[in-house]
């Protein structure tokens, strides 16, 4: 068995306690526009008073300061951890739902042996299975719980791309299309060329549906059906029996 962990990093190093939240949090949404590279002009003089702090901390921290270090820490942490717990989402391939948060990067170790020493699995946050299979390295699977994570970080990919995907409503995606409209004796349904938007989601997510019951039957058990889901899995169901 070959393991591939992610070590959720929740070990608090040097932080300084928030007296000021309403400054400090104003610090925050300054250094992370900065470090986005938005337009800070909003912000007017402020932006100048926190760079020249965020300039003097660095220097006196890369001088040996420990509160610097730890009030660095401290905005760093806040700058990071919003995004990832509200960006940071993944399902593994068996169609559970992960949702990984934590207050820094985290650390992915692989072991290419049998698994990590069972009396130090208490320091490790989660392990994440990426499927029933075995593989000569854990390499793969870390690249696999990677990609998986920043392609939904801002700017990862494009929103759009994100909004109707596999697993987002415990449902697979529906089939896909694209030109020519007829190919090898097929065609692209006539429902999705009408132009009638409303005709083309009903149909999107009956096929949704149906490739669910087909290929992941499980999925359709801890989901929660609104009265259209179960009014087009009833009719699939009912095509399917009339088949037989």
């Amino acid at each position: 068995m070959i393991n591939t962990t992610v070590e959720l990093n929740n070990v608090r190093k040097s932080e300084v306690e928030v007296k000021n939240k309403k400054a400090f949090d104003k610090v925050v949404e300054i250094c992370s526009a900065l470090f986005a590279g938005k337009d800070v002009s909003k912000y007017g003089k402020d932006v100048d008073a926190v760079v020249s702090k965020m300039a003097s901390l660095g220097e006196a921290a890369s001088n040996g300061d420990t509160k610097a270090v730890a009030e660095i820490n401290t905005v760093v942490k806040f700058i990071i951890q919003p995004k990832l717990l509200e960006a940071t989402k993944v399902y593994n391939f068996l169609g559970n739902y992960h949702e990984l948060a934590y207050n820094e990067l985290p650390k992915v170790k692989t072991y290419s042996y049998e698994g990590i020493d069972s009396r130090i699995e208490k320091y490790v946050d989660q392990n994440i299975s990426i499927g029933d299979y075995i593989l000569t390295g854990g390499e793969l699977a870390s690249m696999v719980v990677m990609d998986g994570i920043m392609r939904l970080l801002d700017e990862g990919i494009s929103s759009d791309s994100l909004k109707e995907e596999s697993y987002n409503s415990s449902l697979l995606e529906y089939p896909q299309y694209t030109r020519p409209v007829e190919y090898d004796g097929q065609r692209v349904p006539d429902v999705l060329m009408s132009g009638n938007h409303e005709k083309i989601r009903q149909y999107n997510l009956k096929e949704s549906l149906r490739e669910t019951l087909k290929y992941r039957p499980d999925l359709l058990k801890n989901k929660e059906l609104n009265k259209e889901e179960q009014k087009f899995l009833e009719e699939i169901k009912n095509e399917i029996n009339s088949c037989l």
